[in-house]
This record gives C-alpha cells, sequence and structure tokens, in this order.
C-alpha cells in the first residue's frame, strides 16, 4: 500500500486492520483526508457472522474484544473530526459514496 499511486479525486477503502499500520496510516493521511465510518460493534459482529468469519486481527480471540481494542486506532487515525456514524444494516454502497461526498465537499451528489 505505501508505493501506491493513488488518482486525483479518489475514494480508498480501507479494511479494519490497516489502522493497526502506523507507517500505513501516516502515508494515507499524507495523501488525503481520512474518514472513519464509525459502526456500531453489534452490526460489524452481525456481519462478519454471515460472512462467516471467525477471527480478525486483534489483540485477543474474541472479536468483540478485538473491535474494542481496534477503536482506539480508528479514532486515533482522523482525531474523530471527520468521523461519521452510520448503522450498517442500512447503508448501501451508494449511500456510503453520497455521505463521504458530502463530508468532503459540503454538497450533494446527484
Amino acid at each position: 500500500m505505501l508505493q501506491m499511486q493513488l488518482p486525483d479525486n479518489c475514494i480508498v477503502s480501507l479494511s479494519g486492520s490497516n489502522p493497526l499500520h502506523d507507517g500505513a496510516m501516516q502515508w494515507i493521511r499524507s495523501v488525503g483526508k481520512v474518514i472513519f465510518l464509525d459502526t456500531d460493534h453489534s452490526d460489524i459482529l452481525s456481519r462478519l457472522s454471515s460472512m462467516k468469519v471467525d477471527r480478525i486481527v486483534g489483540h485477543g480471540a474474541d472479536m468483540a474484544d478485538n473491535l474494542q481494542y481496534r477503536q482506539q486506532f480508528y479514532e486515533g487515525i482522523t482525531n474523530m473530526s471527520n468521523s461519521i456514524s452510520c448503522a450498517l444494516t442500512c447503508v448501501t454502497k451508494t449511500f456510503v459514496l453520497m455521505l463521504i461526498w458530502y463530508h468532503l465537499y459540503g454538497a450533494a451528489l446527484v
């Protein structure tokens, strides 16, 4: 990831473990704005279960504990100034893109 060449005005969606790598996050912050889609852990756990994912990178074996541990990294990469609270259960890709566009440019994307 540290070698990527990004085009202008693009959106990069990172996996949940990217914020655990300080070098990667320093680089991504240097090339643009970071927005954290803050989602309730129960929504994430439900989605992981439906995808049959039984482990994630973290601090232990329990996925709920891992999400709680990761939260500090997610909050730290944006200082919460670019945080958007959302529920996964009602979010579509189109909605998320429109939300991010509005957050970045202050205008609706139609």
